[in-house]
């Protein structure tokens, strides 16, 4: 199960890594790559759908086909490399990876850290029920019995929104997915895109009732004296959303 860190851990173990400098803002010109020929990724693969491994141990999931794919479109080669979370931006940071993933999303602290790429999806969340619900929107949430996952940004959402709506905190996705099969809460606050692949894996079972729009998006992190191999990351990123594959690749794991 993946360990939830907040990017102020992350920081505090960027300083002590060589390699890529601390300032924050990405460089202009500079484009390297920690094997010439191949896009080296890092990711966290205990973290479905983002990246996790099949029944033969293999690396797959969303960010694992969205970098296969920029890789593609790159002409290089691709590798996946398993690690915490908590290490991922340290690690692009000292050239260890060439782009890093794993859920990221969209904050002042990792642009004072790394060079973020352009967002290649949407942060929401998802309210998630178990059978017939008149639960459709946040405003639905008083007098109900709702669940987060501890240290998830839908914990974070409650608090600063909702901070009297007293929700039950869980450690794990598993165990707030069984408390709502369970009937032990009537709704989870979630990922909107934990949300949707919980839906598609019950076949409808657990389903989305509604979305609570954040306004923020998931990217990915390259180094911040590499802005030469961002730039290129990014331009990717934009002719896989221009011919659809991004949508494809959501399609495949979100439904």
């Amino acid at each position: 199960m993946r360990i939830l860190v907040s990017f102020a851990l992350v920081c505090v173990l960027a300083t002590s890594c060589g390699g890529g400098s601390s300032g924050g803002a990405c460089s202009s010109g500079a484009s390297s790559l920690k094997t010439p020929g191949t896009l080296t990724f890092g990711v966290d693969e205990s973290y479905p759908p983002f990246a996790f491994q099949d029944a033969q141990g293999n690396a797959t999931g969303l960010e694992i086909d969205i970098g296969k794919a920029i890789a593609a479109s790159m002409k290089l080669s691709f590798t996946a490399n398993d690690r915490t979370t908590s290490v991922l931006v340290p690690l692009v940071l000292a050239h260890r990876f060439d782009v890093v993933a794993s859920g990221f999303r969209d904050s002042p602290t990792l642009r004072k850290q790394a060079c973020e790429t352009t967002p290649y999806m949407g942060a929401d969340l998802g309210l998630l029920v178990s059978g017939p619900s008149t639960i459709k929107g946040a405003g639905d949430l008083r007098g109900r019995r709702v669940a987060v996952l501890a240290g998830g940004r839908a914990a974070s959402w409650t608090k600063d929104h909702m901070p009297d709506l007293g929700v039950r905190v869980y450690q794990a996705e598993d165990d707030v997915l069984a408390a709502l099969r369970g009937g032990v809460v009537d709704v989870a606050v979630d990922d909107l895109v934990l949300a949707r692949f919980a839906q598609k894996e019950t076949d409808g079972a657990l389903r989305v009732a509604g979305v609570i729009r954040t306004g923020e998006s998931y990217v990915m992190a390259t180094s911040n004296d590499n802005g030469g191999l961002n730039a290129k990351v990014d331009a990717a990123l934009a002719k896989l959303q221009r011919d659809g594959t991004l949508a494809k690749i959501e399609s495949k794991w979100l439904g």
